[in-house]
Parts: structure tokens; C-alpha cells; sequence
């Protein structure tokens, strides 16, 4: 490398230049949870339908204060609540409406407790949940909570726009605090490998550099209009640090190595013989996150390419910048050691010689025992439990999970987070045969186990009005008294209530008693095209069971607008159905990536190796690695620790990362054995010398790897906690399990069937020297 002065300015001024003018991911990136799924999600469609007849409603942008008192609240709770309504429609700009639970709203009494002992306000925002605008905005409201609300009462801010905030707030505090530990980890290990302080700072150069650059040019994408969700970057930067590191790690080390041999023209021997290596590698984890544009997950489509983007910069700068500034170093590149004056083969690699040994010796011993390592935790994958909670992944202590557990104790779980199952139909349904069909989709919705509640035009207080329902129903407006002026009218209407079936709200009643008027907006649209029954579930909104239960009331109110024998059409819309939609395409698209990884991995084995054999054994003990990673991983949160599932999130970020970075390692160690077998002319001998010399480099990049995501073990968040052990574990095993033991034993089993059908012919080459053998 003639010109590495110009090299490493023209990284520096890139880097400096890009980030100069590359906007805020904060700006620019995708924060809308709308888009992580298609247009034609059945939730998507539902919201789309609400968002149209009832644009002021509350909806997945919704947040809820509420406030509570033990032993009821007092007017001047409910006085200060009103204040801060009216404050946050004066003065927060992101707020679209505020639907009051302390004023004189007609559903104040929906919004209100029975016991007399909380209260909510709904506010919708027009920013999205996951954007800065709105946890800003949510901020100033719990503020503004603090000063106004009296000191005996509680107040918090929940609802799916609080819990995204806080979750997004959660996720960077998590990162920053473990960016300094995992900085500080992989120095470590680096100045252990090195035992020098530069060669430990040249990978932190070469990955800082690479980091600024692809964080620059995802941001400048997303300014262009390419979706790029606006939580990549912390999630490149785990990337960055941990896989650029490795990659740094294997060049120097056999920079070392050359230099140990021959001082001569090192680098350019080195360069020649990892770039091929490096770029296959690079190009496994890259293309893998890549095939996340397959997706209709929007979340995956939105992260994997720019990571995988990330890779592609990463690897650019391992194979220019890094040599370059070993070039300016020259001799001082391992300071204080002097690799070129050493004698005799280091004594790491003399260990990991013996142990080579052993396991070329016994190969079908060892291939069985390192089988049995993996299938033991892989049985327990079998019972993985998909969860979606964010609720249980944010922090104990955050505001939006205590405001959620505080409407748990009074009001059903699901009030916030409702439940909306819309009825179209090309008739109009605001006459007696669409309150017929509203009334027969509510008392089937009504019947599904898990319905806290469910409300509609007909039966606007959740069932027929009689005198044991009448508080309730006077809460909600539907005063006997002011439900029509003409006395024949409240005649009929009090002796409906006091008779056996109570009474119904039926179309002519709605005509005489103008009071009705208005809440009817609420359930059916103003073009009578569409009518909807809110239903309010009795476990938490986001959790398996709340899922399940969307799901039996949408096949419920399926059936019982088939029943019809008309053209009418139900779609079940709100948070939880949204999440139901969330899990199925993920699930789904999560079955397709598997099928892409796998072809790539297979082709770019196939291609680097020249082999149809050795890329299917490879990739079976990846995969298995997998299977064991995500059965520990269940054993250890879900059967030990008691959670009701691993998060969504875990099983594909998992799969990507093991199969594409356990790629890595293997092509790192087979690229090793085949250029040593074409020095010695023997399987089993190449097998025993690539293992020996490449042992202690792949550890160590192991090892870095781990640490960085061991990090995230500290993190608040279970979700990130179950990241960080899976992928720790599964880095771990795939080090000294998969490339220790599965692969070399397996090599030496099949001999040169491995690399069939290329004919391996010896060739001389002026290779490092063979590493001395201590025998134990």
C-alpha cells in the first residue's frame, strides 16, 4: 500500500465531511408504527376505516393520563386534571385532541372508574408514538402532572404513544450505558491478544471511522426518502463495534503472524491472503440483513439494509484503513513487541496445538460429544412462546408501565387500548336492521373468553339499561330524564327500564331524544356506512392472551355477520389486533428469511470453499448452534425465569447474527485448513495446524463479540436482557463448541470428500512455518 497517507486522510475526511452534513436520525428516520405493517394487514385496514369515520377518536397514536387517589378522588383532583386539559390543547402543538375525563364530556363516565377512585383523559397526538416530537411532548404533560395534580393523588401518563416513548427512552439509556462497558471490554481483550497498546487502538480507529460513515449514510438515505427506522443506529453500532473488531482482529493477528515469518513484504502477503476471507465474510452478514428487504415486517425492511450497509463500510475499512495505518506504523504496529525478533512458535499457539490434537486423533468421539452439547438445550426450543408485551419490556420503573398497572386497578385492562370491531356494510346501519346487526355482533363478541366489556349503538352501557345499571348509565349520559322532552317518550322509556329486559336504544329512540344524537356519533359513522363495537379485554392489551382473545372476537364477529345472509363485513382494528397482525407477518416473514439465509450462506460456502459438501456440514452445525442458543434462551427466561414468552424480536435478530457471524468463523477456519492442507498434502494434518493457528485469533474475536453483547445482560429491558444472553450464549457455544470441536472433527471424518468434487493437489507455497508441537 504505496499511498496509505492518502488513504487514511480520505477515510478521516469522509468520515468528517458525512457526519458534517448527514441530519439526525431523530429527523429523518421512520418512528411511524403504522408502517411495520403492510397496507393490507387486516388492523391496518380497521385503522384505516377509523381514522376515516371517526378522524377525532383515539387511536395507536393515543396516550392516557391517568389520575388516582386511595379512597376516591376529590373535586379538586378532578378541577386540576380539567386545567391540565385545557393547558395541553392550548400548548402542546403535537396534541390533536384531548378527550376529557374531568370535565362535562358525555363519556366522562367512561373514562371514569366506578369506585370513584381514578379518572383518564385521552390525548392523541398527530406526531407519531415512536418520534422525539412525541416523547418530548409527553414530557411537558407529566410536567405539567407534577405541578398542577395535588400530592396525594397519583398521576402518570400511559396509553401506546407513552409506552412507545418510554421504550424508545429505555433502548438509548440502555445503549449509552453499555457502549462505555463494551468500549471498554474489547480494549481489554484487544491489549490480552496484543499485549500492545497501539495494535489494540488500530481495530477502535478503523470501527469508530467505519461507524460514523454507515450511521452518515443511513441518515442521508432516510433524508432521501429511504425508509430507515429511527432506532438502527444503536443497533449498528452493537454491529459495528462487535463484527469490525473481529474482522480488524483477523487481519492483524495474521499481519503478526507474516511478520513472525518474514518481515518482507508482510502486509501485502497478509492483505492477499485475509481480503478474499474477509470480503466472503463481510458478504454473509451483509446479504443476510439484505434479505430483510423480503419482508412485509416494516420494522425489518427498515433496519436490515442499512446494518447491512453498515457491514459493507465496515469490512471497506478493515481491508484499506486498517493495512494503511499498519503501513505508517511500520514496526511500531505491535509496540513494545517486535514480532520479526521473535523465535519459536508462541506459546498460545503451542496449547492450542495440543489441542488439535486431541481432537483430530478421536474425531467421531469428539463430532458425537459436541453433538450432544447442542441437542441438549435445543429440546427446549421446541416450547418457545412468541411474546410481543411491550409493556413487560419497559423498565419497573417507568412512568408508562406504573400509569398502566394504576388502570389495571380500576378500570378492565383494555380501556385504554380498546378493541374496536368495525361493521361495514353497503346499507346503512344506523336504522333498525343495522341495530339489529350491531346488537347480534356485540352479544357474540360479548361471550369470548377474556371480554372485560363491550359497548355499541344498541346497548351503549355494555347491556339493556335497567335500575341495577342505572348510575352506570347515567356516567355515560343516559339520563332517563333527558332522554326525550315529550312525556310520552319518558313514559315509555322508564317502562322499559323497569321492565325485565331493560332497555335498548333503538334507531326511533335515537330520533326522539336529541341527547342520544351525539353518542351515537361514537358508534356509528355520520354517513351510517359503518358501525363499530368497542371492546374493552380483561388482560393486558399487548400480552399472548389479549392477542388471543382479538383473535376469537374477530372469528366471532365473523360469525355472526355470516349468519346475516347479508353482504355486511366486520374488520377488528386497535392496538391489540395490531399486534396480532404483528406476530402472524413476523412469524411469517421470519420462516421466509430463514430460506434466504440459508441459500446465501450455502452459495457463498459453495463458492469460497469450491466444495457441494463441506458448505451443508458447516451450515448444519450453525444451525444447530441456533437451535441450542434459542432453546437455552427458553430455558432460562420462559421455563426458569417465568416469562410468558421470548420476545418476538429475539428469535430472527438471533438467527441472522449466529448463522451469518458462525459463517464467519468458518470460513475464517476452513479458508485456513485448505491453505494449509495445500502445504502439507494431508487432511488430517491441516485440519490439526489451521485449528492450532487460527484457535486463539477466533476465540478472541469470540470472545470480543460476546463481550459486546454481554453488555446488554445489564441492560433494564428484558427484551435487550434475552438479546444480550442469546446472543452471548449462542457466540460462546458457536467459539468453543461448533469451531473447536463440530468442525474440525467433521472435516477429518470425511477427509477430501469435504471439499468434493474439487481435487485438492498440494502446492507449494511459502506458507509461516509449521507451529512446534509440545506433547502433553
Amino acid at each position: 500500500m504505496r499511498r496509505a497517507g492518502l488513504v487514511v486522510a480520505a477515510w478521516l475526511a469522509a468520515a468528517a465531511a458525512l457526519t458534517a452534513v448527514a441530519p439526525s436520525f431523530s429527523e429523518v428516520g421512520t418512528a411511524d408504527v403504522r408502517r411495520f405493517l403492510p397496507t393490507d394487514a387486516p388492523s391496518q385496514r380497521a385503522q384505516a376505516l377509523l381514522d376515516r369515520a371517526w378522524p377525532d377518536e383515539a387511536s395507536q397514536d393515543t396516550a392516557a393520563i391517568v389520575v388516582e387517589r386511595r379512597g376516591g378522588l376529590r373535586p379538586e383532583d378532578l378541577k386540576a386534571l380539567h386545567r391540565v386539559e385545557a393547558w395541553i390543547a392550548a400548548s402542546i402543538p403535537e396534541v390533536a385532541s384531548v378527550t376529557s375525563g374531568a370535565g362535562d364530556s358525555p363519556f366522562a363516565g367512561f373514562l371514569r372508574a366506578e369506585d370513584g377512585a381514578a379518572a383518564l383523559t385521552l390525548v392523541r397526538f398527530g406526531t407519531q408514538p415512536f418520534s422525539d416530537q412525541t416523547g418530548r411532548a409527553i414530557e411537558r404533560i407529566r410536567a405539567r402532572l407534577a405541578v398542577e395534580i395535588p400530592r396525594e393523588a397519583a398521576a402518570h401518563v400511559t396509553g401506546a404513544a407513552a409506552i412507545a416513548a418510554d421504550q424508545i427512552g429505555a433502548i438509548r439509556d440502555s445503549f449509552d450505558r453499555t457502549a462505555i462497558i463494551t468500549l471498554v471490554l474489547i480494549l481489554a481483550i484487544l491489549l490480552w491478544v496484543y499485549r500492545s497498546p497501539v495494535a489494540a487502538v488500530i481495530p477502535l480507529a478503523t470501527i469508530g471511522v467505519a461507524f460514523a460513515i454507515s450511521r452518515a449514510l443511513a441518515a442521508l438515505l432516510a433524508d432521501a426518502g429511504v425508509e430507515v427506522a429511527s432506532q438502527v443506529e444503536t443497533f449498528m453500532l452493537l454491529l459495528v463495534f462487535g463484527a469490525g473488531t473481529d474482522y480488524c482482529l483477523f487481519l492483524l493477528s495474521r499481519y503478526r503472524e507474516e511478520r513472525r515469518a518474514d518481515a518482507e513484504g508482510a502486509l501485502e502477503r497478509t492483505r492477499r491472503r485475509v481480503t478474499k476471507v474477509l470480503i466472503a465474510s463481510g458478504a454473509t452478514v451483509a446479504l443476510a440483513f439484505l434479505s430483510q428487504l423480503s419482508a412485509r415486517f416494516g420494522i425489518y425492511r427498515s433496519m436490515g439494509p442499512a446494518i447491512g450497509l453498515a457491514v459493507v463500510v465496515t469490512v471497506a475499512a478493515t481491508l484499506t484503513l486498517t493495512p494503511a495505518i499498519a503501513r505508517l506504523l511500520g514496526a511500531r504496529t505491535f509496540w513494545p513487541a517486535h514480532p520479526e525478533r521473535e523465535a519459536g512458535t508462541p506459546a498460545a499457539t503451542r496449547r492450542w496445538m495440543r489441542t488439535a490434537q486431541r481432537v483430530t486423533t478421536r474425531p467421531a468421539l469428539v463430532l458425537v460429544v459436541g453433538v450432544g452439547l447442542l441437542a441438549v438445550p435445543a429440546v427446549f426450543a421446541v416450547g418457545i412462546r412468541s411474546s410481543f408485551d411491550i409493556l413487560d419490556e419497559l423498565p419497573a420503573g417507568a412512568d408508562a408501565r406504573r400509569g398502566f398497572q394504576a388502570v389495571e386497578r380500576h378500570f378492565p385492562a383494555g380501556r385504554i387500548t380498546p378493541t374496536s370491531v368495525i361493521i361495514s356494510a353497503p346499507s346503512r346501519l344506523d336504522d333498525a336492521a343495522g341495530f339489529a346487526l350491531a346488537r347480534r355482533v356485540h352479544e357474540a363478541v360479548g361471550t369470548v373468553d377474556g371480554v372485560a366489556e363491550a359497548l355499541s349503538a344498541p346497548l351503549p352501557a355494555g347491556r339493556p339499561i335497567t335500575f341495577e345499571v342505572l348510575d352506570q348509565a347515567r356516567a355515560l349520559g343516559l339520563d332517563p330524564d333527558r332522554l326525550a322532552g315529550d312525556p310520552k317518550v319518558l313514559d315509555r322509556v322508564a317502562s322499559q327500564i323497569s321492565s325485565p329486559q331493560g332497555l335498548i336504544i333503538t334507531p326511533a329512540l335515537v330520533r326522539q331524544a336529541p341527547v342520544l344524537q351525539q353518542m351515537m356519533r361514537f358508534f356509528v359513522s355520520a354517513d351510517g356506512r359503518l358501525a363499530r363495537v368497542i371492546v374493552s379485554v380483561s388482560a393486558d392489551p399487548f400480552s399472548n392472551r389479549a392477542i388471543e382473545t382479538a383473535e376469537a372476537i374477530g372469528r366471532a364477529a365473523d360469525a355472526a355477520v355470516g349468519s346475516d345472509g347479508t353482504d355486511a363485513r366486520v374488520l377488528v382494528g386497535g392496538p391489540t389486533a395490531f399486534f396480532s397482525d404483528m406476530r402472524r407477518i413476523g412469524n411469517q416473514d421470519f420462516r421466509a428469511m430463514i430460506a434466504i439465509v440459508v441459500a446465501l450462506v450455502l452459495v457463498i460456502f459453495a463458492l469460497l470453499l469450491r466444495s457441494a459438501v463441506a458448505p451443508f456440514y458447516l451450515l448444519a452445525t450453525v444451525l444447530l448452534s441456533f437451535a441450542a442458543t434459542l432453546g437455552a434462551t427458553v430455558l432460562v427466561f420462559q421455563t426458569i425465569g417465568g416469562a410468558e414468552g421470548i420476545s418476538l424480536w429475539v428469535p430472527p435478530f438471533l438467527f441472522i447474527m449466529l448463522v451469518a457471524l458462525g459463517a464467519d468463523y468458518n470460513i475464517f477456519l476452513m479458508s485456513r485448513i485448505d491453505e494449509e492442507y495445500r502445504r502439507t498434502g494431508d487432511v488430517r494434518e491441516a485440519t490439526r495446524q489451521g485449528l492450532a493457528v487460527t484457535g486463539r485469533v477466533i476465540t478472541s474475536a469470540g470472545l470480543i463479540l460476546a463481550g459486546t453483547f454481554a453488555a446488554l445482560l445489564a441492560a433494564p429491558m428484558p427484551n435487550l436482557r434475552q438479546i444480550g444472553f442469546a446472543l452471548t450464549f449462542g457466540i460462546l457455544l458457536d467459539t468453543f463448541v461448533v469451531r473447536t470441536l463440530l468442525v474440525p472433527s467433521a472435516t477429518v471424518l470425511l477427509g477430501e470428500s469435504a471439499w468434493w468434487p474439487r481435487a485438492l493437489a498440494p502446492v507449494a507455497t511459502a506458507a509461516v512455518p509449521e507451529p512446534e508441537v509440545e506433547h502433553a
